[in-house]
């Protein structure tokens, strides 16, 4: 419980950037979370996230 498997990790740098972390199939995502605007909450629960 809490963990994260390697694939969870990728999914979640590529849903952050996918232009760094995605890979050829990825063309479908043109901004990742870094790019868009986001509200307050949205970003303090990606904080938390990554913090744990």
């Amino acid at each position: 419980m809490g963990s994260l498997e390697v694939n969870d990790i990728q999914q979640l740098l590529r849903l952050i950037d996918p232009t760094s972390f995605g890979f050829d199939t990825d063309k479908d995502f043109d901004e990742g979370l870094l790019q868009m605007r986001l509200d307050e909450p949205v970003k303090l629960q990606l904080c938390f996230v990554l913090q744990h």
